[in-house]
């Protein structure tokens, strides 16, 4: 049997727009909970300071937002 990659949620606690992050598509606010996609690479930001996410569990599309702008939702 194989285990299924368990997905980190975050909350963002600030908004994100897109004149601070050109690539997205829309704003996203604070408040709104995002997934953890580790093994989609994007590029716009230097990995240590960003995350690479969906707004549904492992469904595309993948954007990706600072780690300044969430906090991780302890399970």
């Amino acid at each position: 049997m194989v285990d299924t990659l368990k997905t980190i949620r975050w909350r963002l606690i600030r908004d994100v727009l897109e004149s601070e992050c050109p690539w997205l598509e829309r704003d996203y606010k604070k408040g709104e909970i995002i997934f953890e996609c580790p093994l989609i690479i994007q590029g716009n930001f230097l990995l240590q300071e960003s995350i690479t996410c969906s707004e549904e569990n492992w469904t595309s599309p993948y954007f990706e937002l600072p780690k300044n702008a969430l906090e991780k939702i302890e399970e």
